[in-house]
């Protein structure tokens, strides 16, 4: 892995984010999280809610996986402390972050988890309970970041809500990627 880029480095105390995520998913696990960053560093960014913004990847294997999304995409990847961000041209588009799988359910995989827009977290965490779903972690205010919760549809499928303090991601155009990586 390289070093990060310098949009990186100044934030380095705040890229912990998938601790967090993975800790308000999961709300006996969660501690006092640190602050995370805001999804993006770019101001005036538009909202646009009901949009995927930020996903995480849980693996048992962030070096296969880093390797797999890097030759097939092109990413590069930075460590901060257990968490690997990855990036399309500096750009940060995800997370990921090892956990093992669970002893009593050798079946489990690595998965993705994603966050959605929201204009509203608490009529978004409303509209989740009325539709069968149900709110597993209560919305928690995160200062740089902005408010964010997590929920699970009415088939058990885990999702995050978030209301960005800063807008979303500006969309990038995929790196091809070198070598015998998809070139699409």
């Amino acid at each position: 892995m390289k070093p990060p880029p310098t949009f990186l480095r100044r934030q380095t105390g705040l890229w912990l984010t998938a601790a967090v995520l993975w800790a308000s998913a999961f709300p006996g696990l969660a501690g006092n999280p640190p602050p995370l960053p805001p999804l993006t560093t770019v101001s005036g960014n538009p909202r646009l809610p009901g949009k995927f913004v930020w996903a995480d990847l849980v693996t048992d294997d962030v070096p296969a996986a880093s390797k797999f999304y890097g030759a097939l995409f092109g990413w590069t990847f930075y460590a901060v402390g257990p968490y690997v961000i990855a990036a399309n041209d500096e750009r940060p588009l995800c997370g990921m972050f090892q956990r093992p799988r669970p002893a009593d359910r050798p079946e489990a995989k690595p998965r993705w988890f994603g966050y959605i827009s929201v204009a509203n977290i608490d009529r978004a965490e409303r509209a989740v309970g009325q539709a069968g779903g149900k709110v597993v972690s209560p919305p928690a205010k995160f200062p740089k970041r902005g408010e964010q919760a997590v929920c699970r549809d009415p088939e058990g499928a885990l999702f995050g809500l978030i209301k960005s303090s800063s807008g979303i991601p500006r969309i990038s155009s995929p790196r091809r990627a070198t070598g015998s990586g998809c070139s699409c």
